[in-house]
């Protein structure tokens, strides 16, 4: 058990974050200007365990935990705590704040927007399926690009990737689409040790629908099972292209 002393500074600490919170009625919680959760929606709570101030935040697409270390920065309604990662040697950096501030501040709000409904979609579609490596960050080495949300739905040895495109990107995402999700299921097809990824899901915009389909109709379908849905934030369901 800490000592007193500590077991005090930790509820200080506990305090402080959870009043934060609740004096935001649209909290957001960012990290690495990727993970977002918006805590009016989503479920959290903060915790004193043994020496440890833990964070857990969840919603049906994915959760969180996180070790609280100490505030790093308060600035005009946002909140920055150094925090580790389960089983990590290093911190990171959340920021809490106010949801019309997040959306001043990130460059990509619209991308974080996109990504956060289209996972709310899923996981209302696909209930059961754990959805994992949930991404849309760049990553020059691999050919990934930001325009797209991507990630694998698993549920027990069975799994499928998905990318998504949001109605707000340029044009060239569009044209490029069909072969960054190719791409992405290839690179998930040789991490995968105890599943089978078996297909890919393209989630499009209506507009782009038919370059995506007319590209896809010319791939194996022996080789990889294509769904394209043309689907954006606005529409209640996602329909499923020939």
């Amino acid at each position: 058990m800490p000592a007193s002393r500590d077991l005090d500074s930790l509820r200080a600490l506990q305090g402080e974050i959870e009043s934060f919170i609740r004096s935001h009625p649209h909290a957001t919680l960012v990290e690495d200007e990727s993970e977002l959760f918006d805590l009016a929606a989503a479920s959290w709570r903060l915790t004193v365990e043994f020496d440890k101030l833990l964070l857990e935040v969840w919603n049906p697409a994915r959760s969180m935990v996180r070790r609280i270390e100490e505030i790093a920065y308060r600035d005009r309604g946002k909140l920055g705590l150094f925090a580790r990662r389960p089983g990590g040697r290093g911190t990171t950096t959340l920021e809490i704040r106010e949801l019309r501030v997040a959306v001043r501040a990130l460059p990509g709000a619209s991308r974080l927007s996109y990504r956060r409904q289209l996972l709310a979609r899923l996981a209302r579609d696909y209930p059961g399926w754990k959805l994992e490596r949930v991404s849309t960050r760049s990553d020059r080495e691999h050919s990934f690009s930001a325009w797209y949300t991507r990630g694998v739905a698993r549920r027990g040895s069975a799994a499928w990737a998905f990318l998504g495109l949001s109605p707000t990107e340029a044009p060239a995402a569009a044209d490029a689409l069909l072969a960054g999700g190719v791409l992405w299921l290839d690179w998930l097809r040789t991490q995968a040790e105890r599943h089978t990824v078996s297909g890919l899901k393209l989630f499009v915009p209506p507009e782009s629908v038919e370059l995506v389909a007319h590209r896809a109709a010319y791939l194996d379908a022996r080789a990889l099972q294509l769904e394209v849905l043309a689907w954006k934030p606005q529409d209640s369901k996602p329909a499923t292209v020939d």
